[in-house]
């Protein structure tokens, strides 16, 4: 992403384990086009608890406390923020968002409501019925339909309109062909 948005662009990265934040000021740290923030984003600022699975930093982190995140995890209470907040300062033009935080992107999207309003980002994220315990993930697709976007989801390579996506069939852990936890939103006036 650094190399798409080029020197003028600016990439933002926003972890909340203090570890893997680490990590990625390391690898960046000679790339002025990137910025770290050690931070978690929801829909609200203050603290949370992350759900970290073992004993070091996880991609599975979450802060959602699911069946998932319950087997042999760690918590951690961790700052977190909403894009909005973060954004509120200048910056140039918010034109993607890549967004995998394991069943908290209902709250990371009420929390950038009005970045997705104003400057309309095209959007990529995974959202699995599995890491949203009890809520449907049909409340994440709900929320950004209403913020006048449209989705669509991958699956075997191609991608389909998200009136196709079906959990049942496409989040369904016996059939990998056809699993699918990508989905892309674009602002319904893009084509």
């Amino acid at each position: 992403m650094a190399r798409a948005v080029g020197p003028q662009g600016l990439v933002f990265a926003f972890e909340p384990q203090p570890e893997l934040a680490a990590r990625l000021r390391c690898s960046f740290q000679h790339q002025s086009n990137v910025v770290i923030e050690n931070l978690g984003l929801s829909n609200r600022c203050g603290e949370l608890t992350l759900n970290v699975p073992g004993t070091g930093p996880s991609p599975g982190a979450s802060f959602e406390a699911t069946e998932v995140t319950a087997k042999g995890s760690r918590r951690i209470n961790v700052e977190v923020s909403t894009l909005d907040t973060c954004l509120a300062r200048p910056h140039p033009r918010v034109s993607f968002i890549k967004c995998d935080v394991e069943g908290h992107e209902l709250n990371v999207f009420m929390g950038a409501e009005r970045t997705l309003r104003d400057e309309r980002p095209a959007l990529l994220f995974e959202c699995e019925q599995r890491h949203h315990g009890h809520r449907d993930i049909a409340e994440v697709f709900n929320h950004l339909g209403g913020l006048g976007y449209r989705g669509f989801f991958f699956v075997r390579n191609a991608l389909r309109p998200l009136a196709e996506f079906n959990p049942a069939q496409h989040q369904n852990p016996a059939a990998p062909d056809s699993y699918c936890n990508n989905f892309a939103f674009l602002p319904k006036e893009t084509d």
